[in-house]
């Protein structure tokens, strides 16, 4: 009878053992999840909505144009010296 309680005990032990290695393995998985969220919510944050950049550069090309003058391509420069 000692011996068989000394195995159920044992087993016990192992039990109790794998049980807090899940519970930290489940630990772990949370935080990581939570990291991952964070990580998802800083690029929600920091990311610009396509139209919204196609505006930008939009607006920024049409400022441009008006700073910059034209430039003249050899092509366009021959044509006008013929006529």
């Amino acid at each position: 009878m000692g011996e068989s309680i000394r195995t159920i005990y044992t087993r016990l032990n192992d039990i109790s053992r794998r049980l807090e290695e899940i519970d930290a393995k489940i630990n772990e998985t949370r935080a990581e999840l939570r990291s991952n969220a964070n990580a998802v919510s800083d690029l929600k944050e920091s990311t610009v909505p396509k139209a919204e950049f196609d505006d930008f550069v939009n607006r920024l090309t049409e400022s441009l144009r008006e700073l910059i003058p034209p430039v003249t391509t050899g092509t366009e420069e021959t044509k006008k010296e013929e006529q």
